[in-house]
């Protein structure tokens, strides 16, 4: 639950997760290092909210090779499934799910693009676009700023 609550908070892909070292934490400055996909990505700060800092320190003293996380090959997502499993979450449900809930929920949030963009560590904006899946109340709630002076919402 730790793993997955850290890549909820972060948006860092599960490879990322497995690569980053201590050295690569800085926990005074709530940041972390250890992108692994485009230029951009290998080179940004992931930011650590508060929330989840205490998980943060519990995996540095857990680790005993330096890494924030290690699993044995495959380890990750049979832990993984045997957490959603527990969870009752859907079993389509990957451990990058966790990517697009992040950026999903920034959104939510009313994050601008820009930022948006910088945490996620995408080079394109319509890369981050693609990880948003607002729902059906999200819309409607901003649809509804739409309203018109003259016309008054009826009583429920």
């Amino acid at each position: 639950a730790c793993r997955m609550l850290i890549m909820l908070y972060t948006g860092i892909r599960p490879g990322e997760l497995m690569t980053i070292r201590a050295e690569n934490i800085h926990l005074d400055e709530q940041w972390m290092t250890g992108g692994i996909k485009t230029e951009k990505g290998k080179r940004r700060k992931i930011i650590l909210p508060d929330c989840i800092l205490p998980l943060i320190e519990h995996s540095l003293i857990e680790s005993s090779d330096g890494l924030l996380a290690k699993y044995a090959k495959n380890g990750f997502y049979d832990a993984w499934n045997a957490l959603r499993d527990d969870l009752s979450m859907r079993p389509e449900l990957t451990p990058y799910c966790c990517r697009h809930t992040y950026v999903t929920r920034l959104t939510a949030l009313k994050v601008s693009p820009a930022m948006l963009q910088e945490l996620a560590g995408h080079e394109d904006y319509d890369t981050t676009l693609d990880y948003t899946h607002l729902s059906v109340a999200d819309r409607l709630s901003e649809v509804n700023r739409l309203q018109h002076p003259i016309i008054k919402k009826s009583p429920a």
